[in-house]
Formats: structure tokens, C-alpha cells, sequence
């Protein structure tokens, strides 16, 4: 170069050489010594070599249009760590031709799909790998047609979208030019996801002359945008733009505000920004050391790891049990769950045994023409870290109270057949979440008795960007959810889900109950006190552990205030073992003259369900025997029928993901209600 481009922390004049995004000789020395020690870390090199092997006797698509998004950047992690590891040079020759001529087909394509960026997102990180990786071993024509196309149908796609100065959009309703160019400082995972990737093919093409400009212009952009998401690991969305923190920096609790599934996604992207970062400059703008990163594996493993192996699934998340996942599906999500956990590791050594144990225990090995996982696979061997037990994973928090995103969870131990309680405030401000206000997930002896029905299918109309329908939609409205509905007409028919849902833009707060007395900011984490950088860091969840008692309280009246001006609190109670759960509902007489609304109380299961109308009881009925009943007390005594029981029932088309035989059961009560004591006891 012949100019210095820098901006802030980075001085392009002194990049480290290729491979300059993550992939060091030392990575590779550790990866080759973990395969001689782990029989797991050898399973996966094995199974990434199998997979390489299967690409390499694959023809070659006639269009690159196939290669676009997650496969080119599963194919370029395949093959790049299978080249790095190879010492045989026929086999190096023959990966390093195979990825130059996909980089070349993808390349052709003359267009990465700029109405959706997170597409273009996604194919600049596969290329930017695969040019990175297989630099030395490309020929000049193809690094120069590789260069040109990560400018052309990346780079200045993106700057564009920077140059056109939108501005975030709750609803991201059409704005002109700003309609594809929304994610730029969104509070959410597409601006991370997508200032991080242009951040990575800057930095590929930085030392290139001719591209120098553009990558400088590329990475203050994204240097500019980052921040404001990564403030949401921090702090709920707050404020009519999303933007507002929640609170202040003590009271970052590291979770994330759309949920376990969009967590996995954006935190994968972060550290690849921040690795890439680090291995070419040296730096990674401190963006590991914000607020609430330090704490942000504990809320994975809070919401990841419950006894049945189900993912507390608020917001547009699955449950990704083995039953209601296709089987390569369950492995890329998993995999990307330990290459997070792995990659978090690394920096906060505190955590590292717990979480390094975690991400082992659910890795395996897909099959080697699966599609998906690939990427995830070879980060976690980057990142591999042999340490933790079972009996580590033991020493966290059995309560974790996350106030600054308004949600708990609760267990009686990290075995296989603990119980397990997961509760929402709730966050309707952020985007992917539903109006789930109260809803809860329980578990007893490694069995979830109340199942949150999960992520919908984006096909629906109006269900995403702009979200003209999302919530009338029944897995995203309130009554396709555990908890109240006041004025609901029952049944599943969009057209009448307004009515009973709760209000959107609204945060309900979750504090903790006088049984959990010991609940305290921070805490020990892993054995020892989190660290970021150099000094010793308290996240702002509350951990610690509980008593006998009520648990938690969550204050639903803002989320009811377009049915109500009184106050509605529910409160959560769970004896010793946790076996038995009150749910404990108190509604303020409503004002004078409002309209007096009935209300119904319901959860989903997929257990078998019987009804005993003179007990007044409901029982659910489990595999090997388990049962738990379901009892009522009101006031006034009469307010409320007897149980109903159905299966939950939507329309087919379009494809719906899957309903694993869920039930709701609900009772509705007359208006004037004041109080509900619903009581879930194992029997």
C-alpha cells in the first residue's frame, strides 16, 4: 500500500499476513494436538475430513446462485481447515482447486440478493474465508476476480446502504431507498451479523490496492454500527426507536433480548468479528469487553441446558429436542452452541470449565453429505478447550434473574432429572419476540410438562418484516401462550387474536420472591469471579439460589393495559423439590365504568390430558408413569368453569413447523375475578 488508511484503532498499513482471519499456525498446532489426546476432537477432524472428501467428488454446480449464503461459507470452512491440516500436497492441491472454483462460481453470480442483506452478509463471510484460507494457494487471476466480486456484490453494496443514512424502524415498514438498508444500526442481530461481515472481507482486501479505499470506508462502518446491538447484550430495547438502554451498565446481565435462538446466531457473528479483528490488527475495537459480554455464556447455558434438553424457546426460538428437529438441523444448532460456548471460553477463563464441558457434550459428528454445521464444527475445533466436568457445570447458579431483560430461570440441580422453571416478564420491544407477558416453561424430573410452542414459520404473510400479522398469528399472540388472556373468543383463528392480546412495545418487569433471599448481583460463576480484560467483572444477573416459597413476581399490568387499567401481578411459588408450582394471579377491581372482561387461564403440553369435572381437577399424564394434577382455587369462589382440554390445530399451508402433539388446557373465568391460584403438583 502506499497509503496508511486508518480509522481509530485499526492501521491498515500493518496487517498480518494471510491467513489473517482466525485460522493461526498455532490454532492449527493446537487443533493437531487436541486430535492425538481427544478422542472427540478426533472424531470431528475426521468427520470435517469426510466431509471435504464428499465435496471434492461432488460436480460442480452449474450456478453459483446454489453456492450462495451458509454453503459457500460451509464449504470454505470445510475445505480451508481440511487444507490447513493435510500434509499431503495432492490432496492440498485438489481442495484448494475445488475452492477456488466455487469462489469463482459465487463470484459470477451477479448478484448476492441485496433486497435481503443478511445474503449478502453471509456469502461475504464465506468468500472472505475461502480467499483468506486458500490466499497462497489461489492463482493471481482468481484472488483478483475474487477480490473484485467481495467489492462489487459485497463491500459496495453495504456502504451503500451506509451512504443512504437510514435510521432503525420498529416494524421496518417500507421506507424508499432505506427498505433493504434497515439492519445498518438496528439494535438487533442483523446489524452484527452484517457489520461483521463487512467488516471480514475489509480486512481480506485491505492490503489490496486497488480495494484499499473501500475496505477503510467498509470497516468504520461497521466499527460505527456494531456498537449499538452489541449494547442489547446489555439492556433490554427500550424507547420508541429500540434504542434507549435499559438501565446502567451494572446491571448488564449478558442475556440477549430476542431470545436463546437469535442469541446462538449473533454471538457466533461476534466473535467472528472480533476474532478476524484481533488475528489481523491486533485489536478487536473492545468489542469483548462490553457490557454484559462477560456473562453472556451463563445465560446460554441457563437457557440451553434444561433437564429434558430442550431450549427455554421464548421469542422466534425452537425447542431443538431430537424428537422435534430433523437430524442435521439439531446437530448445526448444537454444534453452534459449543463453538459459541468454546469461542466464550477463550476469553473469560472463569467460565471456561462449565461451559468448555457443555459445548462437548453436545457435539457430534453429522453425517458428511448433511447440509448445515460444517462452520460450526471447525470453530469449535478452533477453539477447543479440554477442561470441565460434569461436576463443574454442577457449581453455577441454580437461579439466574435477568431484570434488565425481564426473565428468570430456576432449577433444583443441572442433572438430567432436575426440575426446571423458565418465566417471562416480557419484551414485546424487541424484535422476534411474541406477546408471551407471564408465560412460563416447566419441568420435573427431566419431563416439560408446559412447553412454550416455539418459532413460526416466516411464510406467513405479515409475520416478519413488517410484522403486519406476527402476533395475530397463535404461537405469537398471547393466547398461544401460559398465561392470561382476558376477553379471548377461544380458539385458534387469527382473525380473532387482537382482542385478548397483550399491548406490543411493552417491558414487564420479573423480580425475585422472598424464597430467593440470597439472590445477589453477580456472584461466582465457574468457581470464580467472571473476568474481561484485566479486571474482575460482576454481570448484572442475579444469581444465587432459592428457597421454598414464591420465587418470583412479575408485573403484567402495562402488558394488559389495552384490556385494563388495574394492576395484574403473577406471582411464581415452588416447594423445596420443586415438584410443585403455584401460579398465583392478582387483579386489581378495574376502574369505574370499564368493561369487565372475562378471563382464561391456560398452558400447552404435549402429556396426555384427563379431566375429572367433579374434583375440579386436571391431570397430565407422561411416559414411565409420571403425572402431575392441576388444581384451582378463586375468588369469588364460583369464578371460574371447569377444564377444557384440545389439540392445538393450525392451518397446514403454509408449512407450519411442527406441533409434536401440543395441547392446550385452559379454564375460563367470569369477570370480576380477583384472584387465581392455579397449583401443578407431581404426583
Amino acid at each position: 500500500m502506499t497509503a496508511s488508511w486508518q480509522y481509530g484503532w485499526i492501521n491498515l498499513s500493518n496487517l498480518t499476513p494471510h491467513p489473517r482471519l482466525r485460522l493461526s499456525s498455532s490454532v492449527v498446532r493446537s487443533i493437531q494436538a487436541a486430535v492425538v489426546v481427544d478422542p472427540l476432537a478426533r472424531a470431528l477432524v475426521a468427520n470435517v475430513t469426510a466431509h471435504a472428501d464428499w465435496l471434492l467428488a461432488q460436480p460442480l454446480p452449474l450456478d453459483g446462485t446454489v453456492l450462495l449464503c451458509d454453503t459457500i461459507r460451509d464449504h470454505m470452512y470445510s475445505l480451508g481447515l481440511t487444507f490447513a491440516l493435510s500434509s499431503n500436497d495432492s490432496t492440498r492441491a485438489a481442495l484448494a482447486a475445488r475452492a477456488a472454483a466455487e469462489l469463482l462460481l459465487v463470484g459470477n453470480v451477479t448478484s448476492w440478493n441485496p433486497t435481503r442483506f443478511l445474503t449478502v452478509a453471509e456469502t461475504m463471510h464465506g468468500v472472505a474465508i475461502g480467499y483468506d484460507w486458500f490466499y497462497d494457494a489461489l492463482p493471481a487471476s482468481t484472488r483478483a476476480a475474487v477480490e473484485d466480486a467481495l467489492v462489487s456484490r459485497g463491500l459496495s453494496v453495504g456502504v451503500g446502504c451506509w451512504r443512504q443514512n437510514c435510521t432503525w424502524i420498529p416494524g421496518i415498514p417500507s421506507a424508499g431507498n432505506c427498505t433493504s438498508c434497515w439492519w445498518t444500526q438496528a439494535p438487533m442481530n442483523w446489524n452484527i451479523v452484517s457489520n461483521g461481515a463487512l467488516a471480514l472481507a475489509a480486512l481480506v482486501l485491505a492490503d489490496v490496492p486497488r480495494h484499499a479505499a473501500a475496505a477503510a470506508e467498509a470497516l468504520h462502518f461497521s466499527a460505527k454500527g456494531i456498537p449499538v446491538a452489541l449494547s442489547k447484550y446489555a439492556h433490554h430495547f427500550a424507547g420508541a426507536d429500540g434504542r434507549a438502554d435499559g438501565g446502567d451498565t451494572a446491571d448488564a446481565d449478558g442475556a440477549w433480548p430476542e431470545g436463546p435462538g437469535y442469541w446462538n446466531f449473533v454471538t457466533k457473528y461476534l466473535l467472528a468479528v472480533s476474532g478476524g479483528l484481533v488475528t489481523a490488527t491486533g485489536s478487536d475495537n473492545g468489542y469483548m469487553a462490553a457490557a454484559g459480554i462477560n456473562a453472556t455464556a451463563l445465560f446460554a447455558l441457563q437457557t440451553h441446558r434444561s433437564p429434558s434438553g430442550s431450549v427455554f424457546n421464548f421469542g422466534d426460538a425452537k425447542e431443538e429436542t431430537p424428537a422435534g428437529s430433523e437430524p442435521y438441523n439439531l446437530v448445526s444448532y448444537e454444534a453452534r452452541l459449543a463453538a459459541n460456548l468454546l469461542g466464550l471460553s477463550s476469553h473469560f477463563p472463569a467460565i471456561a470449565p462449565p461451559a468448555a464441558f457443555a459445548a462437548r457434550d453436545v457435539l457430534r459428528c453429522p453425517q458428511k453429505n448433511a447440509s448445515g454445521a460444517w462452520d460450526e464444527i471447525v470453530l469449535a475445533l478452533m477453539a477447543w478447550d479440554r477442561r470441565g466436568t460434569a461436576a463443574d457445570l454442577a457449581t453455577l447458579p441454580q437461579a439466574a434473574f435477568y431484570p434488565a431483560h425481564g426473565f428468570a430461570v430456576l432449577r433444583s440441580g443441572w442433572g438430567a432429572i432436575d426440575c426446571f422453571l423458565g418465566l417471562k416478564g416480557g419484551d414485546s420491544m424487541a424484535t422476534h419476540q411474541d406477546l408471551d407477558h407471564g408465560s412460563f416453561v416447566w419441568e420435573t424430573h427431566g419431563y416439560r410438562w408446559v412447553v412454550d410452542l416455539g418459532s413460526e414459520s416466516y411464510a406467513l404473510p405479515g409475520m416478519f418484516l413488517p410484522f403486519e400479522r406476527r402476533y395475530s398469528y397463535y404461537r405469537k399472540s398471547t393466547r398461544g401462550h401460559n398465561t392470561l388472556a382476558f376477553g379471548d373468543a377461544g380458539g385458534f383463528d387469527p382473525a380473532t387474536a387482537e382482542t385478548s392480546s397483550q399491548a406490543v412495545n411493552i417491558f414487564s418487569t420479573v423480580a425475585a420472591g422472598p424464597a430467593c433471599a440470597s439472590i445477589r448481583p453477580g456472584g461466582k460463576l465457574g468457581g470464580g469471579s467472571v473476568r474481561a480484560g484485566g479486571g474482575s467483572v460482576r454481570p448484572g444477573a442475579r444469581v444465587g439460589a432459592c428457597g421454598a416459597g414464591r420465587v418470583a413476581v412479575v408485573n403484567l399490568s402495562r402488558a394488559y393495559s389495552r384490556q385494563l387499567t388495574s394492576e395484574v401481578l403473577r406471582s411464581f411459588e415452588v416447594d423445596t423439590a420443586m415438584t410443585t408450582l403455584v401460579v398465583d394471579d392478582a387483579i386489581s377491581p378495574p376502574s369505574s365504568g370499564q368493561s369487565r372482561l372475562n378471563v382464561t387461564w391456560a398452558v400447552h403440553t404435549r402429556a396426555n390430558v384427563s379431566l375429572d369435572d367433579q374434583a375440579g381437577t386436571a391431570t397430565l399424564h407422561a411416559d414411565a408413569g409420571l403425572e402431575v394434577r392441576l388444581g384451582v382455587a378463586a375468588k369469588p369462589l364460583v369464578a371460574c368453569g371447569s377444564w377444557q382440554t384440545s389439540a392445538v390445530s393450525l392451518p397446514p399451508v403454509p408449512p407450519r413447523f411442527a406441533l409434536r402433539g401440543a395441547r392446550k388446557l385452559w379454564l375460563v373465568c367470569q369477570p370480576g375475578l380477583s384472584h387465581l391460584r392455579v397449583t401443578l403438583s407431581e404426583l
